[in-house]
């Protein structure tokens, strides 16, 4: 009646199922804070964290603290007169109920709260946050080690949006500014960090004191005053640079003449784009573009802006120039109205 023998029947294949691990590796979270120290030089060399987070900093005392590697985020609880560094974070820095304390830190957000007395050079690519601080200071990011560019790249921090200086106060009334901070001026950063060679010279030794100080002939993120001094809005300049490579080279080139930069930013342009802001003008720039604020304010200014071209040895298709009330009027569009390009992250 159409009904087979079990015996006819055939065995079922076996199927072979390879299971793929998404779970993260399992860490020791004591390795990844530094809790309740006094005095002490505490490090964290490149590698040992490696993009894992997050790295807590809590009731330490006294003590110049180095994250020389880049970390998801990262929380500083309680710390008193503490000099710290933190390298790239991809996500945010949480700064709380901290007395006299100094930072440099590259992250995506920075937000500190209920801090008093205290200075950050930060690269942050958000609007640095405050909430109820009283005597902060703001500067720009200034700082490098060898590993420091790739540990950029690994965050997907790109080094030419920091928008350090545009400071937003989350309890300000009526858009005054109800927390107690204000800009550092532009100097040193041995003047708010010991240098790794001083205060770890059994690790790293002498011969770094030369990468310590290269971020001023070779800066990993470009050195920019940003709101923190008056500038004159008629002197303004927009330099649009076609590409991320040529802005590092115009960089290295303007730190080594001592031109001041505002502010620079990263956008990835369509052709269109290119060709709306070019006007008819053979420009090579398609995708990530950089535009660089200057203020240009005297003939001795306008001495280095040529020198750093030169020396940055652009060619004439590679940078488009708009000056006075056009520089005003292109670099607010390029760094006000198109806001941040979410996919900038990925250029260097």
């Amino acid at each position: 009646m159409g009904c087979t023998n079990s015996s006819d029947q055939k065995e079922p294949k076996e199927i072979s199922v390879t299971k793929t691990d998404y779970s993260r590796p399992k860490v020791d979270v004591k390795d990844y804070e530094f809790v309740g120290e006094t005095g002490q030089v505490l490090l964290k060399k490149p590698g040992s964290i490696n993009g894992l987070g997050p790295f807590t900093l809590k009731e330490n005392e006294d003590c110049d603290i180095f994250l020389l590697d880049w970390s998801d985020c990262v929380n500083i609880y309680r710390c008193k007169n503490c000099r710290i560094f933190v390298g790239p974070v991809a996500g945010s820095i949480q700064f709380k109920d901290s007395v006299d304390c100094t930072i440099v830190a590259a992250c995506q957000q920075f937000r500190p709260s209920n801090c008093t007395d205290c200075s950050a050079l930060l690269f942050v690519v958000g609007d640095p946050g405050m909430v109820m601080c009283t005597g902060f200071r703001y500067g720009c990011f200034q700082f490098s080690y060898p590993e420091l560019q790739e540990q950029f790249a690994k965050a997907e921090l790109c080094v030419h949006n920091n928008r350090w200086s545009r400071v937003h106060d989350f309890v300000s009334k009526d858009g005054s500014k109800y927390s107690d901070w204000s800009y550092l001026p532009h100097s040193d950063p041995s003047s708010v960090l010991p240098k790794l060679s001083q205060v770890c010279a059994d690790q790293f030794g002498p011969e770094l004191e030369a990468e310590e100080s290269s971020f001023k002939s070779h800066p990993v993120v470009p050195l920019t005053i940003g709101k923190s001094l008056p500038w004159n809005p008629e002197q303004s300049v927009l330099l649009m640079l076609a590409s991320g490579e040529l802005a590092l080279r115009f960089y290295k080139s303007a730190g080594s003449v001592g031109l001041r930069m505002i502010e620079t930013k990263l956008h990835e342009l369509s052709l269109d784009e290119v060709k709306r802001w070019a006007e008819g003008a053979d420009f090579a720039g398609v995708g990530a573009v950089v535009g660089v604020h200057l203020c240009l304010d005297g003939e001795e200014a306008r001495d280095q802006l040529n020198q750093a071209m030169a020396d940055a040895e652009l060619k004439p298709n590679e940078f488009l120039l708009w000056d006075g009330a056009a520089g005003l009027r292109e670099g607010g569009e390029w760094f006000e109205q198109q806001g941040v390009d979410p996919g900038a992250g990925m250029h260097m």
